[in-house]
């Protein structure tokens, strides 16, 4: 079990550093970039039952949402 898990430290630690070299620190990333990284975790260790298109309009919508003011102010929300 140990050897499982340190396995699947291993890939997360890959896919963050492939992650991080894909999106520059100068870029500015949105809700695609956003998106695009949580595929790649979720391919390697599931924990979405989305399709891609599906994840795509949730990291979308959550973006719209953020930008919206209620009662003048932002909402805030961690994801």
């Amino acid at each position: 079990m140990f050897d499982e898990a340190l396995k699947l430290t291993v890939k997360l630690l890959q896919v963050r550093d492939e992650i991080a070299s894909e999106f520059s620190s100068n870029q500015t990333c949105g809700p695609k970039e956003f998106a695009t990284a949580i595929q790649k975790v979720n391919a390697i260790s599931p924990f979405l039952r989305l399709s891609e298109e599906g994840l795509r309009n949730l990291v979308d919508l959550a973006f719209k949402i953020s930008l919206k003011k209620e009662e003048s102010r932002y909402p805030r929300f961690q994801i």
